[in-house]
């Protein structure tokens, strides 16, 4: 079975099932497909040390944790 049957059987009106394999799907695909390339590890490291950063400063109040992972 191919992925595209797959998902067109569990979610038949999807823009999922609509979308993908497509024409357009590989033009965005080829658009956004260097947002998931591997990034060095020291890079992730790097982020991740700045949001910890970020996250003691708030001094144990909520956290709008959408807003940092956008940074």
């Amino acid at each position: 079975l191919y992925l595209k049957a797959l998902l067109e059987e569990s979610f038949p009106k999807s823009l999922v099932t609509k979308y993908y394999g497509t024409n357009d799907w590989r033009r965005h695909r080829r658009i956004v497909n260097p947002t998931f390339r591997n990034l060095p590890l020291i890079v992730f490291v790097e982020f991740a040390a700045k949001l910890l950063d970020i996250m003691e400063k708030v001094d144990n109040k909520p956290i709008e944790i959408s807003n940092l992972m956008r940074r």
